[in-house]
């Protein structure tokens, strides 16, 4: 990957500084750019070129920042030298394709060979329908780290492939959420973050006054199926990490998607209403995430209310429909009186408050 066929396949890097040994938001990170080939040599090598763009970081050995590509769709950062195949696509026109996205597998097809290498098979590792296209990958130095948080959807399904990384894990409940209290709206990104100011997984007190209820460290080929909704704090541990995953649907999937559209729809109204009035709404006040703040402002954004009406009515569309194949049929009177009694629940009107106060707005 670093030095053949994919060695110049570019990326953004997020740079975490080290020395403060606290979780680093994502919003306090500067994003260099720079290839695969680039990090390799700024991992093992003392001076490197200037016309590297990560040659204006610390050195890698002075341990004084850790470099992440997180959450890379595997479609994107490979798109240049990827090919989806479909059941119609003839094998043939994917012969120039270094990588191939074939069902459930991810084939590598080495230049000047005729055979394709299995990369991974995510039927076979117990993600079955599991479309390779959908897989996530993860590049990053030692120190790097993904902030506590539980994901909104599906389970987990992760492969670590080179290096090694540890995993905190956390199971949902009542007590964990008091104790990490949920920082941002539960719509950012289908993640949901705890608030590090009250609960850091790096700070040895915090640790030792809630240790997680499994910790594992996953060397490469290892597999973890995470349940749905646990909390998860991950490190590396290694000069070099390199990982993939898939999320796979669980079928009340489309209820908590109502419940974030329901809250989307709520904060954005919220959101858009201070603002009016002067005040900002902003990641680092744990409003929005950086990549919705980018866009808080265009057509479509966290804070656009007609977006957040058709985003609503699909998630009550698709909770409809899986309501109807699974327990009969929900009259459109009954689908409505939920949503309006959902929006004006006490428990409702308490997250935006405790959000509001939380945040000093």
């Amino acid at each position: 990957l670093f030095s053949g066929c994919l060695s110049t396949t570019v990326t953004s890097w997020r740079v975490i500084p080290l020395a403060e040994c606290r979780t680093v938001a994502e919003y306090e990170s500067h994003v260099l750019t720079a290839s695969f080939k680039q990090f390799n040599e700024w991992i093992h090598t003392n001076n490197i070129n200037e016309i590297n763009p990560l040659s204006v970081l610390p050195p890698y050995k002075s341990n004084a920042v850790a470099l992440y590509a997180d959450y890379k769709y595997f479609h994107h950062i490979f798109e240049s030298v990827l090919t989806v195949r479909n059941e119609d696509s003839d094998a043939r026109t994917d012969s120039d394709s270094i990588l191939v996205c074939d069902g459930s597998s991810i084939l590598l097809n080495p230049p000047g060979s005729n055979e394709s290498i299995e990369v991974i098979d995510w039927n076979r590792l117990g993600a079955p329908g599991a479309p390779a296209y959908t897989t996530t990958f993860w590049a990053g130095s030692k120190g790097c780290h993904t902030p506590l948080h539980f994901d909104s959807y599906g389970r987990n399904v992760i492969v670590q492939l080179e290096g090694s990384k540890t995993w905190y894990l956390w199971s949902p409940s009542e007590n964990t959420e008091n104790i990490f209290r949920p920082r941002r709206v539960p719509y950012e990104e289908s993640s949901i973050y705890a608030d590090p100011s009250n609960f850091d997984p790096l700070n040895p007190e915090h640790l030792a006054r809630h240790p997680p209820d499994m910790r594992v460290t996953l060397q490469a080929g290892d597999v973890l199926l995470l349940p749905k909704h646990w909390w998860h704090f991950v490190q590396t541990e290694s000069d070099i990490s390199l990982s993939m995953n898939v999320w796979l649907p669980v079928q009340d999937d489309s209820v908590d998607r109502v419940g974030e559209a329901i809250t989307r729809f709520a904060f954005g109204a919220l959101g858009d209403a201070l603002r009016c009035t002067g005040i900002p709404v902003t990641c680092s006040q744990g409003w929005l995430s950086p990549s919705e703040e980018e866009g808080e402002q265009k057509e479509g954004g966290p804070l656009d209310h007609a977006r957040n009406v058709e985003y609503l009515l699909d998630a009550v569309g698709e909770q409809r429909a899986n309501f109807n194949e699974n327990s009969g049929s929900l009259s459109d009177v009954d689908l409505m009186r939920k949503v309006v009694s959902e929006l004006l629940h006490p428990e409702s009107i308490r997250r935006c408050l405790k959000t509001v106060l939380s945040n000093k707005l």
